[in-house]
């Protein structure tokens, strides 16, 4: 549908004067175009719009193309004095656009619609979570104008091609079917079968208001069921907007309980007064819960509880945000729950609401800040002005190697997720504290705590949640979200979750470590298995031979000190062609190399430029790389170096046995053929022989009985 309307000057001036922004404060106004129109023409039509829009500082425009012949998005920049103008040249800019109606080809089904009367807008500062960090106090007006689709045209079809065999689509991660996917939410174990609840929007490959909770469910952590999906918006309730992220926990009586922040507009009969919700933001955030039944073993139907259980934040305390609540601690036998919801101090940074109650699902009470930081926007490691998705937990002291069992209670964790932040990653880092807390002071002191850490070495994991199992492990998982050079408008899916990790302490940080019954997801044999020393140059990359497909496991051990090497890379490259010999003739314009370097100490993934890679030998060099992500490790000469690699199409996690871990995406396009005896798999030292003490290869299978 094409979202439009026909602003008159009245209800331009009350639009206006409801959003009560301060002189001088800068507005960012995006405009969606999901439709074709020659870039000659957009830049006129854009040009003609705004020449009653003063061009200076304070304003900017940008025009974003997708390809040759499209407008993917104009995004404004302008501030209060120009607000009007700005919203009255949008009124100009849709009446123009509506002319060119005739003008714009149809593109894969889809039409404008010649009635655009029945169009919507909405005018909303952006407290969503996105796939990059966005500047705070910033408001955004979005006219999200889509094209309909004609009406023998399927929904598929209005996301764009079929991707069934998309070759970059994971197949042993859990996500959708289809649509969006984003944090985890609500891990939990219950009556045998463990369930992972997320973010979901049905229908659409891009965030939206009508966030759902998708439900996935699994008896041994490695084969996953679709579920239906839990929770959606009720209309006109407190979660009319939206069901956001939180948890899932059982109440005194055993019955499975979700704490979720709904989300609605602040317009209407119910109206808040700034001071009651988080400051600059026209969307309410209140906490809401859900119940199931002892005897609803898939956990599938839930009830909602009519009126929030958290109706607002706290009176008086200027809060960026009120959302994404965490039970922190069990109730029942005159023990009280407490829970955590993510949150942030104007002028301050983020911080961490305690409330506690005596019921699960009712009669909570606010206690105070569990702790609060500190914003430093120089800092490599600023701490954000809001923390969203927190988690809180004792971690296990780490036994063994692949997650072991764990034993005994050490600190405590405190993982959050900084929203937003002002460095420039693909994605805000999952930052973490490790210290000592003591029930009873019903707070955790930061300045006794060591951090903040970064959670993840990657560039696209975000909103981590864990929870404790049957066997008294702490496991996690995180969104996995799409990379940033990747169109969602060719796709009818976006987002995933990583794989479960096992979370242990040793040394004063977190060790995380794939939990151990993903070698479940191995196929029966190992394509590849190498007991004796194998030493590898740098002139002659090691294939590893009867590898196929484009989800992979692999396990390898370097002997550090007998690796005179500077560094040594995993090489995935971006396409074996069938029958071809080493790897002549491979285009590597999507290659990329996980590498180990022992000088910095660092693991990192390589982004390789085109035809980086030798098409005779299969040699690179760790400087042809055009972008990387990765950080400082526990990589020394004094001790073997235990590498795990898992490749699901796309999805690229790396654990080291020392409990760093690192979360990207790697868009190779085109996998191998099936047959070929090749994976695109290489293996190559730089400066020096490298030697590995043993490694094993396996293709990996689907995590779906029913994809």
């Amino acid at each position: 549908m094409f979202h439009s309307d026909t602003y008159g000057a009245e209800r331009v001036n009350s639009a206006t004067h409801k959003l009560q922004l301060p002189d001088g404060s800068r507005v960012a106004m995006s405009f969606a175009l999901c439709f074709r129109v020659p870039i000659p023409s957009a830049q006129s039509l854009i040009a003609s719009s705004v020449e009653s829009l003063p061009m200076n500082h304070d304003n900017v425009i940008c025009i974003s193309a997708d390809g040759e012949h499209s407008v993917h998005e104009i995004s404004l920049q302008t501030t209060t004095a120009h607000l009007n103008t700005v919203l009255f040249m949008t009124v100009a800019l849709r009446s123009r656009i509506e002319g060119l109606r005739s003008a714009i080809p149809a593109h894969r089904g889809l039409h404008l619609p010649t009635d655009i009367t029945s169009a919507r807008q909405q005018a909303c500062f952006t407290p969503f979570r996105t796939r990059r960090a966005v500047c705070t106090r910033q408001l955004s007006v979005c006219w999200a104008m889509e094209a309909a689709a004609a009406p023998h045209s399927s929904q598929v079809a209005s996301l764009g091609p079929d991707t069934g065999s998309d070759p970059d689509k994971p197949v042993y991660h859990v996500q959708p079917r289809s649509g969006w996917a984003n944090d985890g939410n609500g891990f939990i174990y219950y009556n045998g079968r463990y369930h992972m609840f997320y973010q979901h929007v049905p229908g659409s490959a891009d965030w939206a208001w009508r966030m759902c909770w998708g439900h996935a469910s699994s008896k041994d952590l490695v084969h996953w069921e679709h579920e239906p999906i839990a929770l959606r918006p009720t209309p006109g309730g407190p979660d009319d907007k939206g069901c956001w992220s939180g948890c899932c926990a059982l109440d005194q009586n055993g019955v499975p309980v979700i704490l979720y922040t709904g989300v609605r507009m602040g317009a209407g009969p119910d109206q808040l007064k700034p001071g009651e919700r988080a400051i600059s933001q026209p969307v309410v955030e209140c906490q809401c819960a859900a119940t199931s039944t002892p005897d609803d073993e898939r956990l599938v139907s839930w009830t909602k509880v009519e009126t929030p259980v958290i109706a607002r934040p706290p009176p008086g305390l200027p809060v960026t945000g009120f959302r994404d609540p965490y039970v922190i601690q069990t109730g029942g036998n005159s023990r009280e729950w407490l829970l955590l919801i993510g949150s942030g101090i104007d002028k301050q940074g983020g911080a961490l609401l305690l409330y506690r109650s005596q019921q699960l699902s009712s009669g909570w009470e606010y206690v105070g800040p569990f702790c609060m930081g500190q914003q430093r926007p120089s800092d490599p490691l600023d701490t954000g002005a809001m923390w969203e998705c927190p988690f809180f937990q004792q971690l296990p002291f780490q036994t063994g190697a692949n997650g072991g069992t764990p034993t005994g209670g050490g600190d405590y964790v405190m993982c959050v997720s900084p929203y937003p932040h002002v460095r420039q990653h693909t994605t805000n880092p999952c930052l973490y504290w490790i210290g000592p807390y003591q029930d009873q002071a019903l707070q955790f002191d930061l300045a006794a705590a060591q951090g903040p850490f970064r959670l993840d070495l990657g560039d696209v994991l975000y909103a981590p949640n864990c929870f404790r199992d049957g066997e008294g492990r702490l496991l996690m998982v995180g969104w996995m979200q799409e990379g940033a050079s990747r169109d969602s408008s060719q796709f009818n899916y976006s987002g995933c979750l990583t794989l479960p990790r096992v979370l242990t302490q040793q040394g004063g940080r977190v060790v995380q470590t794939p939990a151990p019954e993903l070698v479940g997801l191995r196929a029966r044999e190992a394509a590849w298995h190498q007991a004796a020393p194998l030493t590898v140059d740098p002139a002659h990359p090691v294939a590893v031979p009867q590898l196929e497909g484009a989800a992979l496991n692999l396990e390898l051990t370097f002997d550090s000190s007998a690796s005179p090497a500077t560094s040594f890379s995993i090489l995935l490259l971006a396409e074996v062609p069938e029958g071809a010999e080493g790897i002549g003739g491979v285009e590597s314009g999507s290659s990329v190399a996980i590498t180990v370097n022992w000088d910095d100490s660092t693991l990192k993934v390589l982004h390789l430029r085109p035809h980086a890679v030798d098409p005779t030998t299969g040699a690179f060099h760790p400087s042809d790389a055009s972008a990387s992500v990765g950080g400082t490790a526990q990589i020394t000469r004094d001790a073997p170096v235990h590498l795990q690699l898992f490749l699901d199409h796309s999805a690229l996690e790396v654990f080291l046995g020392t409990g760093e871990a690192l979360t990207t995406r790697v868009y190779k396009r085109s996998p191998p053929s099936a047959g070929s005896g090749a994976a695109g798999v290489f293996l190559t030292a730089h400066g020096g022989t490298a030697v590995i003490a043993a490694g094993e290869a396996f293709a990996m299978n689907s995590i779906w009985a029913t994809p």
